[in-house]
């Protein structure tokens, strides 16, 4: 939007930076926003919240351990059998997850808060409106 490049902390970030993004449920989460529920109760739920300083973008992702790898088909038959219009049926899939909450978090502030829109693959498809400041009040959303 403005050509800004965030650095990117996989993991506990030491020291904690004076301003963050967090994107995902994070034992940082619970100690910045400590007043805040943190327990999803519908699936794909969603939490984007921000004081003066952070910003947490969150949502409920689940993973079935009993299903965590999907076995794709072998022949058309067998692909056809099961998970039809799953883009990747014809190969095995692991660490399949059953809940998407924190992509439909970040995609929900991006459009609504900024309105970026990303309507097909590529630049053709994506909208950005150039701005030369971002800045958020304080607020929280589910």
């Amino acid at each position: 939007m403005n050509g800004t490049r965030f650095q990117v902390v996989e993991g506990e970030p030491t020291p904690r930076p004076q301003r963050a993004i967090l994107i995902g449920m994070q034992p940082t989460v619970k100690e910045l926003f400590p007043d805040t529920d943190r327990e999803f109760k519908h699936p794909e739920e969603i939490l984007l919240k921000a004081d003066e300083k952070h910003l947490v973008i969150v949502g409920r992702d689940d993973w079935d351990p009993m299903a965590m790898s999907i076995p794709g088909g072998k022949t058309p038959a067998e692909r056809q059998s099961h998970l039809v219009g799953f883009p990747f049926a014809n190969r095995d899939v692991e660490g399949f997850q059953s809940k998407y909450g924190t992509v439909n978090a970040v995609c929900t502030f991006l459009q609504d808060k900024h309105g970026i829109r990303r309507l097909w693959p590529g630049t053709a498809g994506e909208v950005v409106p150039q701005r030369t400041r971002i800045a958020l009040e304080p607020f929280e959303f589910r």
